[in-house]
């Protein structure tokens, strides 16, 4: 399922970020290793799984203090041109 993702505002400190769905619960990442500028810019990914309506972002970047915050993005309210 394609979708873009694109995030208006990152924490400067924020990087190597992965997306996970609700398809199974946030356990397995589909896509790893995405930088902050790419999130910026607006990223399109192709691996999301099929089925999913909540895409979580998080970032496994090393800050201090650690970081453990994700944002929850629900794409099934988007609409499919």
């Amino acid at each position: 399922m394609r979708v873009l993702i694109t995030l208006t505002a990152l924490g400067e400190d924020l990087n190597n970020f992965e997306l996970f769905s609700d398809v199974d619960s946030y356990v397995t990442p589909f896509e790893s290793n995405l930088s902050r500028e790419q999130l910026l810019a607006g990223y399109t990914t192709d691996l999301s799984p099929v089925g999913t309506i909540i895409i979580r972002v998080k970032s496994n970047g090393t800050t201090t203090p650690p970081c453990n915050e994700f944002i929850d993005i629900n794409i099934d309210l988007i609409p499919v041109p």
